[in-house]
């Protein structure tokens, strides 16, 4: 699942990618990482769990589909 994840965020816009690398990575916080990327902690906040609900979706359909 780990793989999939990666290959997921990969095709994502490059700020995502950082964020969600900086995130789980490199265990930054939001603050941190708001502030290495000059935005606000709000937006990044928004970016990571806008991407960890897409991921949610994904994962729900294809355990749907094993079960």
């Amino acid at each position: 699942n780990v793989e999939k994840i990666w290959k997921y965020i990969e095709n994502k816009d490059i700020k995502i990618q950082k964020i969600f690398y900086s995130y789980y990575h490199l265990d930054m916080k939001l603050i941190d990482i708001a502030k290495d990327m000059q935005l606000n902690e709000s937006t990044v906040k928004s970016y990571l769990y806008r991407t960890i609900k897409e991921l949610r979706k994904i994962f729900e359909k294809e355990s749907d589909i094993n079960v």
